[in-house]
C-alpha cells in the first residue's frame, strides 16, 4: 500500500512539474547530459542528469515556484536508489530505494515535531 501511495505522490509531483515547463537548458558532455527546467518566473523547476544511454542518472531535484525544494533523490541507470526526500507544507517523507524498489519509508509531520518540543 505504501508503494502505491508513494508512487502516486511522486507521479503527481513529477507530472505537475513537467506539465508546467516553459524553458529548458540542456548541457551535453561526452558522458552525460545536464538538464535544468525553469518556471515562467525564472526559478529553477527541476535539475538533474542523464547518462550516455539517456537514462536518469545522479542527483535530481524538483522545486516549487518560490525555489523551495519539493523532491530530491538519486538515480542510477534510470532507477531510484538511496534516500529520497519529499517535502510539502505539513510533512517530510523519507523513502529509501534499492534498484527502484522501496525498502524503507518514514513520515514526519509538523505535529510530530511540535509534540516533541
Amino acid at each position: 500500500m505504501k508503494n502505491i501511495i508513494l508512487s502516486l505522490v511522486f507521479l503527481f509531483v513529477f507530472t505537475n512539474a513537467i506539465s508546467q515547463e516553459t524553458t529548458k537548458e540542456i548541457k551535453k558532455s561526452k558522458t552525460s547530459t545536464e538538464m535544468t527546467s525553469y518556471y515562467d518566473n525564472g526559478q529553477v523547476k527541476t535539475h538533474g542528469y542523464f547518462n550516455a544511454d539517456n537514462q536518469l542518472e545522479g542527483h535530481w531535484v524538483m522545486y516549487d515556484e518560490d525555489g523551495i525544494v519539493l523532491v530530491q533523490g538519486e538515480y542510477e541507470n534510470g532507477m531510484k536508489v538511496g534516500t529520497w526526500l519529499f517535502w510539502n507544507q505539513d510533512s517530510l517523507k523519507e523513502v529509501v530505494f534499492q534498484a527502484n524498489k522501496l525498502v524503507q519509508y518514514n513520515l514526519w509531520t509538523k505535529s510530530d515535531y511540535l509534540a516533541q518540543k
